[in-house]
């Protein structure tokens, strides 16, 4: 008797931790929806109300795709009203500032050559343009576009460098 006594409470004792060990699953199951479910609820709202503010959004960008067009069409009708009612004369620039090249100046690209200067020379902005330097006896340049009477330079030394031109510079040719 004593051993089946000993034995149903071994029995129950083991049946009881498993009893409770079941009891805590069914517990944290039982938190697990009720969190599961307040999280769906909350997810709900926030999609809600994140689609309203996209509505809202989306109104408001037609809205100011609206008022775009008419600004633009506003522009498109004042800017054909001003073509329309230019009181001004087109205007051109007078004969002495347009760049005429004479007729028998005909450019020719060369081989580039280089120069050096037998004299004092002047240095002209264009051909037949006004004078912008003076460069001195012995300096040297090149130069791969010519005229009957105009070289032009396109680079020069100094100090034995060459550099290139930045602005247009002519020199007339001595016959």
């Amino acid at each position: 008797m004593r051993f089946l006594v000993l034995g149903l409470f071994l029995v129950f004792s083991l049946h009881s931790d498993e009893v409770q060990r079941v009891n805590s699953i069914v517990k944290d199951i039982t938190k697990l929806r009720v969190a599961n479910k307040e999280c769906k609820i909350s997810l709900k709202s926030n999609i809600a109300k994140y689609e309203k503010l996209l509505k809202i959004k989306d109104k408001k960008i037609k809205s100011l795709e609206n008022q775009l067009k008419h600004k633009v069409k506003k522009q498109i009708i004042i800017k054909k009203e001003c073509e329309n009612t230019n009181k001004f004369p087109k205007l051109s620039l007078k004969s002495q500032y347009i760049d005429k090249k004479p007729k028998s100046e005909v450019l020719r690209v060369v081989k580039a050559k280089s120069f050096h200067l037998k004299q004092d020379t002047k240095i002209y902005d264009s051909i037949d343009g006004k004078q912008i330097d003076v460069w001195e006896r012995g300096r040297s340049f090149t130069s791969n576009k010519m005229s009957q009477n105009w070289i032009k330079i396109t680079g020069y030394f100094v100090n034995r460098k060459w550099t290139k031109a930045k602005s247009d510079m002519w020199i007339k040719k001595i016959k």
